[in-house]
């Protein structure tokens, strides 16, 4: 995916056309503040603007999949 295209997710926009995930744990808002180029990639640093999150619990990506963590006794 190239980033630009949300059609495979449930979201809308903010006032300021920015992509929102419904039901998301915790989103940052940022302004680019720089870009740097560091080989085949480009690191961007960003200002933050604004931060939200909600409790719940948190979401693991490994090797390809979703899943959750597991509470140990």
């Amino acid at each position: 995916r190239d980033g630009e295209d949300f059609s495979h997710a449930d979201w809308s926009a903010d006032d300021m056309g920015r992509p929102q995930l419904a039901d998301c744990r915790a989103r940052v808002d940022c302004h680019l503040h720089a870009c740097h180029e560091a080989g085949d990639h480009l690191i961007m640093v960003g200002h933050v603007a604004q931060v939200m999150y909600r409790t719940g619990q948190g979401l693991i990506f490994n090797r390809g999949q979703f899943g959750g963590f597991v509470d140990l006794i």
